[in-house]
């Protein structure tokens, strides 16, 4: 059940961005993640984690994410568009996400991948929610579950004329389904290994669904391979 899932800790994370003096940290910080952001600071896990690139110039892959060839199946080219509509973004929109929605606990980073996986490393401010262990159809406790995690809302008597309404798009029934309503639910950037992985567009397509806004979903399609490929920090949780 993903009830019991580590995830389960989301919900007493204290979602603080730490500002960095800019001024001091360029002369500190020689790779940098954009000209005007040198690193970034979040406090994940109730530990101050600063994002940042590998500062040695000579620094190169090893391991895993050097690999070019990787036996498919399993390890196929995935979509870029899992499902359609839901927007794939880059590390800038993901590094914002995290000063904002991250920030304000308006938003969760989704690591998709499996637990075994997760435990190797993780990008900071991910919670862990395994593709592997969300059945396909959606049983009830899982869809329970899934709700509380995103704090959305399930949905009870609602009126004929209500419904109607709302499909017609009043009462902003752009973000409610007959069964849930999405309408204070949590953004969502989910992320997997990589273009070789379809583990987040499982739990994007789980997500879709159930009715999840499409514009409350984004899919980080570079995922850790793109991520270690820049030399950004990773966790273990």
């Amino acid at each position: 059940m993903v009830a019991s899932m580590s995830y389960k800790y989301h919900s007493s994370l204290v979602a603080l961005l730490l500002t960095t003096c800019i001024g001091s940290a360029i002369a500190e910080t020689r790779v940098q993640l954009t000209q005007e952001l040198p690193k970034l600071d979040i406090i994940y896990n109730n530990t101050v984690v600063t994002i940042q690139r590998e500062q040695n110039p000579e620094h190169i892959l090893n391991g895993t994410f050097a690999m070019t060839s990787r036996p498919c199946p399993p390890a196929c080219i995935s979509s870029i568009e899992p499902v359609a509509g839901v927007k794939v973004i880059g590390e800038l929109e993901l590094f914002r996400f995290l000063e904002d929605e991250y920030l304000n606990e308006s938003g969760l980073l989704i690591d998709a991948r499996s637990i075994d996986w997760f435990k190797r490393g993780t990008i900071p401010g991910s919670i862990n929610l395994p593709s592997n262990l969300i059945s396909s159809n959606n049983a009830a406790d899982e869809t329970e579950n899934l709700l509380a995690l995103v704090e959305a809302n399930e949905r009870y008597d609602v009126g004929r004329i209500k419904r109607f309404l709302e499909k017609r798009g009043f009462m902003e029934g752009d973000k409610k389904t007959d069964k849930y309503d999405f309408t204070y639910a949590k953004k969502l950037i989910v992320w997997d290994n990589g273009p070789w992985s379809d583990s987040a567009g499982k739990i994007i397509a789980t997500f879709v669904s159930i009715g999840y806004p499409l514009e409350y979903i984004h899919y980080y399609h570079g995922g850790m391979q793109s991520w270690q490929t820049l030399g950004l920090t990773i966790v273990k949780p």
